[in-house]
């Protein structure tokens, strides 16, 4: 959700000082592409908490009896908030190089074919 919301603002935000109407297909793709990248980069920032703490509950064993609620709350104290962003700069690069080509595809996929093959081939 949080990938969808940030696209959006960050698509508007930039609307706001260029016009839809007279930006070419290249500058549409190229605003398209900018808004995945730092919609795919707040979303890895967003999750990376959850992530690592599941990562962590499925390497290890509870004790007998410990309830997952316990786990994850004793997981939590042994991160702290610096050890829940563990590895997220990786995660970021790996966003980056692979999230972005995705974006215009899936914000566009309401379009029609021929209108999206149109502004990606810079085509009118």
């Amino acid at each position: 959700m949080a990938k969808f919301v940030v696209y959006e603002k960050v698509s508007e935000l930039i609307y706001q000082s260029v016009d839809k109407s007279t930006a070419s297909a290249g500058m549409q793709t190229t605003i398209n592409l900018g808004s995945g990248l730092v919609a795919g980069l707040a979303a890895a920032v967003i999750s990376q908490p959850a992530d690592t703490m599941l990562s962590k509950i499925n390497k290890t064993k509870g004790l007998p009896g410990e309830g997952t609620t316990s786990r994850l709350i004793k997981i939590a104290r042994e991160l702290g908030l610096r050890g829940s962003f563990a590895g997220l700069p990786a995660r970021l690069f790996m966003v980056g190089v692979s999230d972005i080509p995705d974006c215009p595809v899936e914000f566009r996929a309401n379009l029609p074919l021929d209108t999206y093959s149109r502004s990606i081939c810079n085509l009118r």
